[in-house]
């Protein structure tokens, strides 16, 4: 996935979450009083907004313990925590964490009974199959909130949107056409690795990145959305693709990251991606539900995102002539200036 983390990390509060932890007895099952919740998170600044997002909504009703997932001994740890703390659910944020969670409920039964909470994880429910008790908020920007809001600050009509992608990314993208068509707007996908030849390397993405490229030329497609994909977007595709391609030429590009619509990266006209804190106050209702109304996980499932951050680079919009309704500018979050 491409990871939404600062370059922020702290050996000190890393100490501090991570007690000194006699005894390693398997287990959560132990009593204990109070509403627990153990957070299985890396370091960075967005897991850190998601999670005061969840503290600040749950209020003083829970404890919290945390683990970081790349921890030394983070299987012993988590089991000790276990035994020691006896929360009632996990908080897993990043594909890390689920997969500690799937291999430590192999060796606790009591562990693979409890509620999981997943955020902060590029397609949550594929990497959560297997998981037991999973439920969560899924982590891309739903296409209706991002192309709406769009439309609504541009003075320009668009409706052919063009999307690649990658067969794991298809229910994703049927999902998105089937809403976006409800708003009048047409979502073209192009697969680059439906065609049944095995995964391409990376030359090949690139090549088939160009010549899918083409063919949207051809579709007249006025739009064209990147997902938040690191096999289509790494540093090889944004320097022999995405960046001369985009950078030059007069469709707009939409892209998942702030920084690749920023004044450096010169990429994107407009970027749309989680609000971090309000996506763990939407992940601390399941909570409640789940905890305190007795709502089994399955019932919830995956909810989509309902909170978004925006920016909006002027000077691209510029560059490509496209006009911005200045009367709607407030509604975006970040505004790059030319």
């Amino acid at each position: 996935m491409i990871r939404l983390i600062s370059g922020w990390t702290w050996t000190t509060a890393r100490s501090r979450w991570i007690p000194t932890l006699l005894a390693l007895a398997l287990g959560c099952g132990a009593e204990g009083s109070g509403k627990r919740l153990l957070a299985i998170m890396p370091p960075g600044d967005t897991f850190l907004q998601a999670w005061s997002g969840m503290k600040s909504d749950l209020g003083g009703r829970y404890e919290w313990r945390v683990l970081d997932p790349d921890a030394k001994n983070a299987e012993d740890t988590l089991a000790a925590l276990c035994a020691t703390y006896a929360p009632h659910a996990l908080v897993l944020m990043d594909t890390r964490a689920v997969s500690l969670a799937k291999r430590m409920q192999k060796r606790d039964t009591a562990l693979a009974s409890l509620p999981k909470f997943i955020l902060m994880t590029l397609k949550a429910e594929d990497a959560a199959q297997e998981l037991q008790g999973a439920l969560g908020i899924r982590f891309e920007a739903p296409a209706y909130a991002v192309f709406t809001q769009l439309r609504a600050l541009s003075g320009q009509e668009f409706t052919r949107i063009g999307v690649f992608h990658r067969r794991v990314f298809s229910p994703f993208v049927e999902e998105s056409r089937r809403l976006l068509s409800r708003e009048k707007l047409e979502l073209i996908g192009k697969c680059l690795d439906c065609d049944g030849s095995g995964p391409p390397s990376e030359s090949e993405i690139v090549k088939r990145l160009g010549r899918g490229m083409d063919e949207f030329r051809s579709a007249d497609v006025e739009v064209v959305w990147m997902l938040p994909d690191n096999t289509l977007v790494n540093p090889a595709t944004l320097g022999r693709f995405w960046a001369p391609r985009f950078r030059r030429g007069t469709v707009p590009l939409i892209v998942p990251l702030a920084h690749l619509a920023g004044k450096q990266a010169d990429l994107g006209l407009f970027s749309a991606y989680p609000d971090y804190y309000q996506l763990g106050v939407q992940a601390a209702q399941q909570v409640v539900q789940v905890i305190e109304g007795s709502v089994q996980p399955s019932a919830i499932g995956f909810e989509p995102l309902i909170s978004i951050q925006t920016t909006l680079n002027l000077g691209v919009a510029k560059r490509l002539r496209w006009e911005i309704r200045k009367d709607k500018l407030p509604r975006v979050g970040d505004l790059i200036q030319p």
